[in-house]
């Protein structure tokens, strides 16, 4: 018989005192063991062992049988210990957090909400199914220091450290975020503070955070590979974004070292709401799958779900981690920078994990609005242009049998069967040299019979779930196509071609 469960929130709310004290215990130091058996091969090799003793060497107060359904093999019909339903109810609730993160709700302009939900499915399938949840999304970060950061994915070294806290720059620092408040709205919540750097990097980090949190209202959640270096400092950091509000910041963890400095300096129920991430070498091998942290926090879910699950998904290679990233803006306040970027998978051309779409500088908050402003206008259309080429994404793949055409890239699937002459429209798609999008309609209308706002609107369709390419082009490519397309109006609001434009344009017929 399954005993009476009731889950208890530990993530999301400011104060858990009236949480069950047991309830606590149990999560946090299912938690803590977790974290240990993950970054520490030799406890991993100990556990194996006699893991009794290797949990009472830690002062763990919980037996074998609880850890090891997120660890080894599991009956699906056995009733789970209780505390290991309590740890599954903290990592759902984690995940959920991590989710509503990763989605950061809409930005205040409406075509970068559409950006903004077209990178989302994007990298619901570059990344790979399953790492789309570990991705953030954030609208904006905000480069605080110019000090060099070990953290993955991002390491821009640059020369200087950590600026004073002057007024001047308080000045502009509040300044900035009454103006990126103004151009995103509620979104910008779920900014964060320093990107290439570390936060514990810039000496009056604690002031900007706070000074976030009296402007915007919120608190951004703080990961950092150096607390370790300055537990004092740490525990401070910890205690103030606590006292801000609810949520979990985050310790990336370097080396077992490290997490026997953070293990001793902060009890397991100090560090219930932080999340402990494994970069040390040792703990590659436990985490190398994606699916393997989430086997671990659902095992019952997970068992169920996988299958099904993968073979709703093409077969692909495995690809490249993805870093954490941000679809938005990257400012730096001590050059007075701004990016347009987000995430991608890590290449020869793009080695830092995202696409670089725009540059800019400024020097005060209006300038700042100004260039983002600009970066809006340029980047962030609302559909498919006349002029724009249409190339699916590199790894889409195109299926065509039984009457239907299937356009897939792992998570992301689009049937069609409703338009004639199926096998002409994956030629289209298929074509070396992409088609422009007026060429494409006109084909389809010419060969078809498609009238042309409807191919637009079908275009538009696959644009708006991320299908279509976006990857930017190099700079010589973007000057030559801009020479290329003068002088091709924009089509008509309702889809249809301008008037005169009903032969070819661009692209073969």
């Amino acid at each position: 018989m399954t005993r009476d469960f009731h889950a208890h929130v530990l993530l999301c709310e400011h104060d858990i005192s009236a949480v069950p004290r047991d309830y606590v215990v149990d999560v946090a130091w299912t938690k803590r063991v977790l974290e240990r058996w993950t970054v520490d091969s030799v406890f991993r090799a100990e556990f194996a062992s006699g893991a009794t003793a290797a949990l009472q060497a830690m002062g763990a107060p919980l037996e074998p049988g609880q850890i090891r359904p997120f660890t080894e093999g599991f009956d699906l019909e056995a009733e789970l210990p209780l505390s290991a339903r309590r740890y599954e109810s903290f990592m759902r609730e984690k995940r959920e957090l991590r989710r509503r993160f990763s989605a950061c709700g809409e930005a205040a302009d409406p075509g970068m909400a559409a950006w903004r939900r077209r990178q989302l499915y994007r990298c619901t399938g570059e990344p790979g199914q399953g790492r789309e949840d570990a991705t953030a999304h954030a609208p904006v970060a905000f480069e605080l220091s110019a000090a060099g950061c070990a953290q993955g994915g991002r390491a821009e070294t640059t020369s200087g450290h950590g600026r004073p806290y002057t007024t001047d720059d308080a000045a502009l620092w509040r300044d900035t975020l009454t103006t990126m408040r103004r151009l995103l709205g509620d979104v910008l919540d779920e900014g964060l503070l320093c990107w290439a750097t570390d936060p514990l990097d810039t000496p009056h980090y604690e002031s900007y955070l706070a000074d976030f949190h009296e402007v915007v209202g919120s608190c951004p959640r703080t990961t950092t590979a150096l607390g370790h270096k300055d537990v004092g400092r740490t525990r401070q950091l910890l205690e103030l974004t606590r006292s801000l509000g609810p949520g979990a910041d985050r310790l990336s963890i370097g080396s077992v070292d490290s997490l026997n400095r953070l293990h001793a300096a902060f009890t397991a129920e100090e560090l219930l709401r932080v999340e402990c991430v494994p970069r040390n070498p040792e703990a590659a091998e436990s985490i190398r799958s994606p699916h393997t942290d989430r086997a671990r926090q659902f095992p019952r879910e997970f068992a169920r779900e996988f299958a099904r699950t993968r073979e709703a998904e093409p077969s692909a290679p495995d690809v490249a981690p993805v870093p954490a990233g941000v679809s938005g803006f990257l400012i730096g306040m001590t050059d007075r920078t701004v990016q347009l970027v987000t995430p991608c998978v890590p290449s020869d051309r793009w080695p830092l994990g995202h696409w670089v779409l725009g540059r800019g500088r400024f020097s005060d908050a209006a300038g700042l609005s100004e260039v983002i402003e600009g970066m809006i206008a340029r980047n962030m259309r609302a559909g498919v242009g006349l002029a724009d080429p249409v190339r699916l994404r590199r790894d889409a793949r195109l299926a065509l049998s039984d009457g239907e055409l299937r356009i897939s890239a792992a998570g992301r699937h689009v049937a069609v069967c409703d338009q004639p002459d199926l096998d002409d429209l994956a030629a289209c798609l298929r074509e070396e040299s992409p088609l422009m999008a007026i060429a494409f309609a006109t084909r389809r209308n010419y060969r078809s019979g498609v009238a042309p706002e409807h191919t637009f609107a079908w275009l538009d369709h696959l644009f708006e779930h991320g299908l279509l390419d976006e990857e930017p082009e190099p700079e010589p490519l973007k000057a030559v196509a801009a020479g290329a397309v003068q002088g091709i109006p924009r089509r008509c609001e309702d889809g249809q071609l301008p008037c005169g434009q009903g032969g070819s344009a661009g692209g073969s017929i």
